[in-house]
């Protein structure tokens, strides 16, 4: 995928790796402590820039937290 750098790419694999061992979505959070990022920000500007691809897409389940999920166009290209 030419379009995503490969942090990108090991972000998306750690998304779907979560799912698939805990049975919920990641959090920005839950990215930031497998990365071992100190702030939450370069986890979610990472995100950000998945998203805006249109490999991600991100959903609010309560008021102020979010998920992301990869989106068909990553599927179609996985």
């Amino acid at each position: 995928m030419p379009d995503l750098t490969l942090r990108q790419l090991e972000i998306i694999r750690f998304l779907q790796k979560h799912k698939e061992k805990t049975g919920v979505y990641a959090t920005v959070r839950d990215v930031c402590a497998h990365f071992e990022w100190s702030s939450p920000s370069t986890a979610h500007q990472q995100l950000l820039a998945i998203e805006r691809q249109g490999f991600l897409e991100r959903v609010q389940i309560t008021t102020g937290v979010f998920v992301w999920w990869p989106t068909e166009r990553w599927w179609a290209n996985a």
